[in-house]
């Protein structure tokens, strides 16, 4: 994390960004599927010390990862990256990009080429090279990433989305919700099997089987008390948010909220692709990396040692009922139904870094997935009843 507001919401911005452009580059260069791409932010590669930023996966070619320094100094840039890649602890990574803003990549390359596993080849991206790249994949020429350019590229790079997906004028306010819930390719997908305008993408109604993924901070409310600077808090939060929005979305699900420290995702809506069920279980071990990270970095930040560290992530599946929040707004939604109680009872009963999942959820998985689970004594859950439920072993 940064020292500053500003740094942090910098930082995040660019792992986003650099996420999107690397898709980007693999769609143009390599022809490929935007969802046969997988990015995963935040990766454990030591356990509660040391975590990727961005791994980025492709068919038939070797994974890489990408590090986003923007703004460190040379010696921190080289402390950071000794740290986590001294040892290539992912042999299916044959390359790490760096992204820095000012640094002489020659020079940093030199400094890193001792200290980085010779099994990495090292690729420097400083500001002018990301700039470029901006421009390349998004018709976008900016100066500079201050905070003036970056609002104006934020909003260029929706409206181009937008135009991309939809045969249709820019609705700032329905484009915003749209693509705050889904990913770009999974609204380029429904578009394409479903047709209809941006409006049709959700409506309201009664939606089977739907696979509710939910995780929440462990001991959230002791992190909060024992951290005396507010702006700790702000970075922490917001950091969790852009990580976990963006494991929603890179499996193909809906991201439906935050309530708190609480993620919820949705899977199987609108419809119920080959796969969602094996996606949303995917998703969820995807938020035990991340919030180990959140509570690595935020135990880095604080005095008091906290005794529980990482998230509790409940899975359910079952119908909801899409309402609208607001008459004739198609941008505000909301869902009703027992699965959002269930898995919220099942995120409940999780201990940090563990997933529990329904028994309709479990039976819902292919074989070679309910390998991971252990029956776990029946939850009594309030105005529920109780039920019958898994528990994946933090060991798998």
């Amino acid at each position: 994390m940064t020292a500053t507001e500003t740094g942090g919401e910098l930082r995040l911005f660019l792992e986003e960004l650099c996420c999107d452009l690397c898709r980007m580059r693999h769609v143009a260069q390599d022809g490929l599927r935007p969802e046969e791409i997988r990015i995963a932010r935040e990766v454990q590669l030591i356990a509660h010390s040391a975590f990727a930023d961005i791994v980025v996966t492709v068919p038939n070619a070797p994974s890489y990862f990408v590090e986003i320094k923007y703004g460190l100094s040379l010696d921190e840039t080289v402390r950071s990256i000794r740290r986590k890649y001294a040892v290539n602890h992912r042999a299916s990574c044959a390359r790490l990009i760096i992204v820095v803003r000012d640094l002489d990549p020659a020079a940093l390359n030199e400094h890193l080429r001792d200290c980085v596993c010779s099994t990495l080849d090292i690729e420097i991206w400083n500001e002018a090279r990301l700039l470029s790249e901006i421009k390349l994949h998004y018709g976008v020429e900016i100066e500079t990433l201050a905070e003036h350019e970056i609002i104006g590229l934020h909003r260029s790079i929706q409206v181009g989305t937008w135009k991309n997906i939809f045969d249709h004028d820019y609705y700032e306010t329905l484009a915003s919700a749209l693509l705050w819930h889904f990913s770009s390719w999974t609204l380029r997908r429904l578009q394409n099997q479903h047709g209809g305008g941006p409006g049709d993408i959700w409506q309201t109604g009664h939606y089977l089987d739907i696979a509710v993924v939910m995780a929440d901070i462990s001991s959230f409310s002791a992190y909060v008390r024992d951290t005396k600077d507010n702006r700790i808090t702000q970075q922490i939060l917001t950091a969790f948010y852009s990580q976990t929005r963006h494991a929603v979305h890179e499996y193909g699900g809906m991201l439906y909220q935050f309530v708190g420290d609480e993620v919820v995702g949705l899977f199987g809506f609108p419809d119920r692709k080959p796969g969602y069920v094996s996606d949303a279980l995917s998703c969820a071990k995807a938020l035990l990396d991340i919030g180990a990270s959140t509570s690595e970095h935020w135990q880095r930040q604080i005095d008091n040692v906290q005794e529980k560290h990482g998230v509790h992530v409940g899975v359910a599946m079952g119908a909801l009922n899409l309402m609208p929040l607001r008459p004739f707004a198609r941008s505000h939604i909301g869902f009703i139904g027992d699965a959002l109680n269930i898995a919220a009872r099942l995120m409940g009963n999780a201990m940090p870094g563990e997933i529990v999942v329904s028994n309709t959820f479990y039976n819902a998985l292919e074989e070679d997935r309910q390998v991971e689970f252990a029956e776990n004594p029946p939850i009594e859950a309030k105005n529920v009843g109780n039920l019958r439920c898994w528990r994946r072993a933090t060991t798998v």
